[in-house]
């Protein structure tokens, strides 16, 4: 039974939104340079692909 909350298989229910970013905004358009955002939202996985990129700019709003 998936889904059964009684299952001892049961996924747990995480909450998943989505969010909107607007890459033309000034308050978003050079946050990829905040080292220290970027440190907060990023895994270190995710960070070093942004590290890697040829275009953090886009790179940190695709792991939005």
């Amino acid at each position: 039974m998936t889904g059964d909350a009684s299952s001892s298989h049961a996924l747990p229910n995480l909450p998943v939104g989505n969010d909107i970013v607007d890459l033309a905004d000034r308050g978003v358009a050079e946050k990829h340079l905040d080292r220290r955002f970027v440190s907060r939202v990023l895994t270190e996985r995710e960070r070093r692909l942004f590290d890697e990129s040829a275009d953090p700019r886009l790179m940190l709003w695709s792991f939005w």
